[in-house]
């Protein structure tokens, strides 16, 4: 076995396609019956460059064989949250299923400590786990649990369409009362993109984030460059937003779908500002846009997202809605130094 240096803009295609192989032995663990997308457009997805940060990957290879992969993330300078968040790095590390207790994962984590000994600015490691293997590797190494959650997925079977209908004709009383109105849009537009941004950033640090100590940040220039890539992946984000009155935005909510994989889709943030909440508003987002987007793809078999285990609002709101656990997890921390000093 040995640890490569791995650049998807450079590598070979048939390499890519071995780590897509390796990837889907992990995922069959948790997910046996979800269908493998077509790999040409994986490795669009796999090659997309983001600025915002910079990614370092190694792949374990037995012969020509990938059986273990491992990255980095850290914010590049371009980012618009690089100060705040630039002593965290991100890192991930896998095994395939049948090479584990080999010290494989130890190897690939040499690999990401050196790595990050050229940002000095580091201080801070931060990586999740769902497997039990997982969960033990991180806390052997000190990771201390940050944060729980779960992935938890609503099928179009279990919804209940009298409940959401209810939510809505609350959210329209309260509009007629109060003059607030919902917009929909699937590209933000120009004329609100910087209340639109401010609001986003807002309820995104807003949601329980565990020692996460930096600062989600998210700009005009930044979104539209996220749009960019999104328009490029062939993903659709729909959004609905409330207005009120006066003009303020006051809540948002989103789903991100693609028909490379049509039989589900993505609920991503929903966020109420504080000044504007215990009126529903929350509600009647969620449910609008759920009862647009399936009038739109009904073929869609379930709605995946993703709650901290303290995020008791959105939880109470996504159990109501029919949302379910499917796979659960934690977020580690690590202190830098103490963990080069485990690895040595």
């Amino acid at each position: 076995m040995e640890i490569i240096s791995f650049d998807p803009e450079k590598a070979e295609d048939e390499l890519c396609f071995k780590l897509f192989e390796h990837s889907d032995l992990i995922k069959k663990e948790t997910d046996p019956d979800d269908p493998i997308p077509d790999r040409n457009w994986r490795l669009l997805m796999l090659r997309q460059k983001n600025p915002e940060i910079e990614v370092h990957r190694w792949l374990a290879m037995e012969e020509d064989k990938v059986v273990g992969d491992a990255q980095t993330v850290i914010v590049s300078k371009e980012a618009p949250n690089y100060e705040t968040d630039k002593h965290i790095m991100w890192m991930s590390v896998r095994t395939s299923p049948d090479y584990r207790h080999r010290g494989i994962g130890t190897e690939l984590l040499k690999h990401c400590i050196k790595n990050a000994e050229g940002y000095p600015e580091v201080k801070k490691v931060m990586g999740g786990a769902h497997h039990e293997l997982g969960k033990k590797f991180a806390e052997k190494l000190g990771g201390k649990t940050s944060m729980s959650g779960s992935e938890n997925r609503l099928r179009i079977e279990e919804i209940d369409w009298n409940l959401m209908d209810s939510w809505i004709a609350d959210g329209e009383k309260l509009g007629a009362a109060e003059g607030v109105k919902i917009r929909y849009f699937e590209k933000v537009p120009d004329d609100i993109i910087e209340a639109y941004t401010k609001i986003y950033s807002e309820t995104m640090n807003q949601q329980p984030l565990g020692d996460y100590d930096g600062e989600i940040k998210v700009t005009p220039k930044s979104l539209r460059e996220d749009e960019k890539r999104r328009e490029e992946q062939g993903t659709l984000n729909q959004t609905m937003i409330t207005v009120e009155k006066d003009g303020t935005i006051s809540g948002l909510t989103e789903i991100f779908s693609n028909s490379q994989v049509p039989h589900k889709a993505f609920q991503g943030l929903t966020g109420v500002d504080q000044r504007y909440r215990g009126r529903g508003l929350g509600k009647w987002l969620k449910a609008s846009l759920l009862k647009d987007f399936f009038d739109r793809y009904p073929d869609v078999k379930y709605i995946t997202t993703g709650n901290a285990t303290t995020n008791a609002p959105m939880l109470s709101i996504n159990t109501r809605m029919g949302f379910k656990p499917f796979l659960t997890g934690n977020e580690y921390t690590f202190n830098f130094q103490n963990l080069k000093d485990q690895v040595k």
